[in-house]
């Protein structure tokens, strides 16, 4: 496996796959307290109204959309629909900002209920990709 961590462009193409086809495509999450979350940019509520915050009480859920997440033109750019493994080789500054435990991406979440086994996840689509099938 140490090899496969020296292959930059293999890692970009794993890494490409994993925003394009997400193991899973959303999530809901559901609030363990009430709390506010700052939006990053300002919405129109249905009653006309705009809001730089949402309001959770505990119990609300909250779904996340991570396929969508993952194709935002804002984080990943004009061609974020399109396969580009180059991408990884000179990431957009915006993917700082993404929350995430591997690859600036939403595919494996993040924070205390991210995916356990990205990890594993990861080292086996590596090693299918690898295999000789001769």
């Amino acid at each position: 496996m140490d090899e496969l961590n020296e292959l930059s462009y293999f890692d970009a193409v794993v890494k490409e796959c994993l925003r394009l086809h997400s193991p899973f495509e959303n999530t809901i999450r559901i609030a363990q307290a009430d709390d506010v979350i700052p939006v990053g940019k300002p919405f129109l509520d249905r009653s006309g109204r705009w809001r730089d915050r949402i309001y959770m009480k505990k119990g609300d859920g909250v779904f996340l959309p991570l396929l969508l997440m993952n194709r935002l033109e804002e984080i990943w750019g004009s061609d974020a629909a399109e396969f580009n493994p180059d991408r990884w080789l000179n990431l957009p500054e915006a993917t700082n900002s993404v929350p995430s435990v591997w690859g600036n991406q939403f595919s494996f979440l993040s924070g205390p209920r991210s995916c356990i086994g990205f990890r594993f996840a990861v080292m086996e689509k590596n090693g299918i990709l690898t295999q000789n099938p001769g």
